[in-house]
C-alpha cells in the first residue's frame, strides 16, 4: 500500500475540490443557500455514505478520510481556528467596529457565560441523559460558541445594518476565548479540580483577556 503520508491527502485534495466546485456552482447560478450550509451538507452526505456502504472498500480514499476522522482534535483546534479567526478578522471594517466594540464584548462574555449557563441547566434537567452540572455546563460551553457565518452572509445579501452585521461578526471573533474558559473550568472540575472565586477569576484572565490583549498589542505593533 501507499505510505500514509500520501494517503493522508487524498481525502484533503478531494474535499478541497468538493468546496471549490459548490463555491463556483452557488455563485454562478445565484442560488439563494448559504455556502457554508452547502458543504455542511455534502460533508454529511459523504460521510454517511462512506460509513453506511462503502467503509470496508473505499481503499486509500477510505483510509484516508479516516484518518482525518480520528485526527487530534487539539490539532485541528490549535491550526485551523487561528486562521480561521484572523481570516475573519481582515475582513472587518474597523470603522464600525470602534462604534460596537462594548455591544461585542458584552455578548462574548457576559452573554456566553450566560448563554453556557442556560445551556447546561436545559441540559440537565430536560434532556434524558443523566448529567450533572458539571457535565451539563461542558455541553453547554461548546454550544454557546456560535459561528454565524451564513447568517452574516445573508444579512449582507439583505442589505441589512453594517452595523448589526458588524456586532454579530465582532461577536463570534471573541466568543471562542469565553466559551474556551467556561468549558476548561467545567471539564477540570469534573477531574475533580475545586477553584476558588479568586482562581475562577485568574484562570478566566490567562484564557479570556490574555488572548485579546495579546491581539490588541500586535496588532499596534
Amino acid at each position: 500500500g501507499e505510505e500514509d503520508y500520501v494517503v493522508v491527502y487524498y481525502y484533503l485534495i478531494v474535499a478541497l475540490l468538493i468546496g471549490m466546485i459548490t463555491f463556483k456552482i452557488i455563485n454562478t447560478m445565484k442560488l439563494s443557500v448559504p455556502y457554508t450550509v452547502a458543504v455542511f451538507v455534502e460533508g454529511f452526505v459523504v460521510g454517511g455514505v462512506h460509513y453506511e456502504f462503502f467503509e470496508a472498500s473505499t481503499g486509500n480514499f477510505g483510509n484516508s478520510l479516516e484518518m482525518w476522522v480520528g485526527i487530534n482534535p487539539h490539532l485541528l483546534l490549535y491550526s485551523l481556528l487561528p486562521i480561521l479567526i484572523f481570516g475573519d478578522s481582515m475582513k472587518l471594517n474597523f470603522e464600525i467596529v470602534k462604534g460596537c466594540t462594548l455591544q461585542c464584548l458584552l455578548l462574548a462574555g457576559p452573554g456566553v457565560l450566560f448563554g453556557s449557563l442556560a445551556t447546561a441547566f436545559f441540559a440537565q434537567y430536560a434532556l434524558p441523559y443523566g448529567w450533572d452540572f458539571k457535565t451539563a455546563l461542558c455541553f453547554g460551553s461548546i454550544l454557546s460558541a456560535t459561528d454565524p457565518v451564513a447568517v452574516v452572509g445573508l444579512l449582507n445579501e439583505l442589505g441589512c445594518s453594517k452595523v448589526l452585521s458588524m456586532q454579530i461578526a465582532g461577536e463570534s471573533l471573541l466568543n471562542d476565548g469565553t466559551a474556551m474558559a467556561v468549558w476548561t473550568v467545567a471539564f477540570n472540575m469534573m477531574k475533580g479540580t475545586e477553584y476558588t472565586v479568586a482562581e475562577l477569576f485568574k484562570t478566566f484572565c490567562q484564557l479570556a483577556l490574555a488572548g485579546f490583549a495579546l491581539g490588541i498589542l500586535w496588532g499596534a505593533l
